[in-house]
């Protein structure tokens, strides 16, 4: 997990570390947002606040970014 993504620069730091292969799964979150996990270990969210998430999966040795906003 990373945050102020879109402010401070980190969701490219997150997406490299996925793309390095030094972890396989990374959410990059906006200033004012959270992302509530339904269970420990879950990798499925709920995205509050007036921000994004950035989750960053990893696919065939590539980072595959997807934004997400609160319901």
């Amino acid at each position: 997990m990373d945050v102020h993504a879109a402010h401070a620069g980190t969701l490219s730091r997150a997406a490299g570390a996925v793309a390095a292969g030094q972890v396989d799964w990374a959410v990059a979150i906006d200033e004012n947002t959270a992302m509530v996990l339904e269970s420990v270990g879950a990798r499925d969210y709920r995205v509050i606040g007036s921000g994004h998430c950035w989750d960053i999966r990893g696919a065939n040795g590539e980072a595959v970014v997807a934004v997400r906003a609160a319901d």
